[in-house]
Parts: structure tokens; sequence; C-alpha cells
């Protein structure tokens, strides 16, 4: 009887101790699962924090693309309006040389007179 006691008895703490062990692995992988979810959130919220970056960035690039569309739209009035006043300039350099011509042509028929 004592035999079987003594065997039942190395059972129950050969059992305790697989009991004990799986505990501490249980308690390992609830840790371990515990860090993978904090690096899982970090993870996340730096992937927020990007996408927002990404937005504004974005946000900016439209903004100077607007800029740079309106920035051009003037400087292609700006160049239309040279060249008018360019072209008038040129009108008024004949008118003014053809004045000369006639004031010219006055003044030989006056000097004739």
């Amino acid at each position: 009887y004592n035999t079987h006691q003594d065997r039942c008895t190395q059972h129950k703490d050969r059992c305790n101790t697989h009991e004990g062990r799986c505990n501490t692995h249980e308690d390992r992988c609830n840790t371990h699962q515990d860090r993978c979810n904090t690096h899982q959130d970090r993870c996340n919220q730096h992937k927020d924090r990007c996408n927002t970056h990404e937005d504004r960035c974005n946000t900016h690039e439209d903004r100077c693309n607007t800029h740079e569309d309106r920035c051009n739209t003037h400087e292609d009035r700006c160049n239309q309006h040279k060249d008018r006043c360019n072209t008038h300039e040129d009108r008024c350099n004949t008118h003014e040389d053809r004045c000369n011509t006639h004031e010219d042509r006055c003044n030989t028929h006056e000097d004739r007179c």
C-alpha cells in the first residue's frame, strides 16, 4: 500500500511541477502578448502621425501649385501688357518720325517763302 501511495504522491508532485511550468509559460506568453500589443499600438500611432504629416504635405503642395499657377497667370498678363506697351511705343516713335519729317518739310517751305 505504501508503494502505491508513494507513486501517487510522486505523480501528484510531477503534476504540480508541470502545472507550475505551464503557469510560468503562460505568464511569459501573456507578457510577450502585452509587449506585442504595446508595440502594435505605438506602430499604429506612428502610422497615424505619418498619415497626418502626409495629408499636411499634400495640402501644402496643392497650395503651392495653386500659387504657382496664379504666378504664371500674372506673368503671362504682365508679358501681354509689356508687348502692348512696346507696340504703342513703336507706334509713337513712328508718329514722332512722321511729325519730324513734316516739320522739316514745313521749315523748308517756310525758308523758300
